[in-house]
Order: C-alpha cells, then structure tokens, then sequence
C-alpha cells in the first residue's frame, strides 16, 4: 500500500506525500477551504499537527522571501551571503 493510500485509509481525503531527506514521508492536508493544514509522518502516525492555514502560508512567505534575498538561515539557507536582521 503506497503512502497516499495509507493516508486516505487512516484519515479520508487526498495528502500530498513529499518524500523527505530520513527516508521519511511527510504528509500534507487541508480539509476545508481555509481550515488547518494537517502534517503528519507516513512513518509515524501519531507525529502529527494542524498548523493554522493564515501561518502556513506566513512559512512559505517566509521562506521565500530567505531565498530571494539570499538571507543566510540555519534552516533554509545556511549558505545565503546576506545576514537576518
């Protein structure tokens, strides 16, 4: 049974499955139009969190404003030329 089938038999709905960099799964929901966005561990099914939508969209915009300004980050951009404020 692949991991999205094992999201949709535990849990109903479709997950994105992102395979990660521990051989880990991370699984990713949103149920309802701006309702939380669910995350859990395919390998672990107890690991799991809601996450506010309005604060995950504040970690991508985060994450990308890093990126586009080269802005070095232990967690996203260890490498990035410009420092954090």
């Amino acid at each position: 049974m692949s991991n999205q089938e094992k999201a949709k038999a535990l849990y109903g709905g479709d997950y994105i499955a992102i395979p990660t960099n521990n051989d880990g799964v991370l699984m990713v929901r949103q149920s309802y139009y701006d309702g939380p966005i669910h995350v859990s561990n395919a390998n672990d099914w107890r690991a799991k969190m809601d996450i506010p939508a309005g604060d995950f969209v504040q970690l991508v915009n985060l994450y990308r404003y890093i990126k586009e300004n080269d802005i070095q980050n232990d967690w996203i951009n260890p490498n990035g030329k410009n420092k954090e404020a």
